[in-house]
């Protein structure tokens, strides 16, 4: 199993190489092997982050003057916004709003 996951074998792969039913079960019993690689993966995101402040990312269909006025409209608020977290929970008078 160590010698599937150092040669980055993923975890679906090595699912069905044990017969395992679940992939819950192949990351239960062995997710520990795993590299921790959070570091890594954030500054990947950063970068991307940073990089779609500047431009566009590439492979975008061509929106039109109306869509490139938009795409600023959006990148104008991310450096307004970047870095309050888009992710906050609804404060109370909202959670209310929603329940009833």
């Amino acid at each position: 199993m160590a010698l599937l996951i150092a040669r980055h074998a993923h975890p679906k792969e090595i699912q069905l190489h044990l017969g395992h039913a679940s992939i819950t079960t192949t990351l239960d019993r062995y997710g520990e092997l795993f590299p921790n690689r959070l570091d890594e993966l954030g500054q990947q995101l950063d970068e991307v982050y940073r990089t779609s402040l500047t431009r566009p990312p590439r492979g975008l269909l061509d929106v039109g003057d109306d869509g490139r006025q938009a795409l600023q409209i959006v990148y104008q608020r991310e450096r307004q916004w970047g870095g309050l977290d888009s992710n906050q929970r609804p404060t109370d008078y909202e959670s209310a709003a929603l329940t009833n």
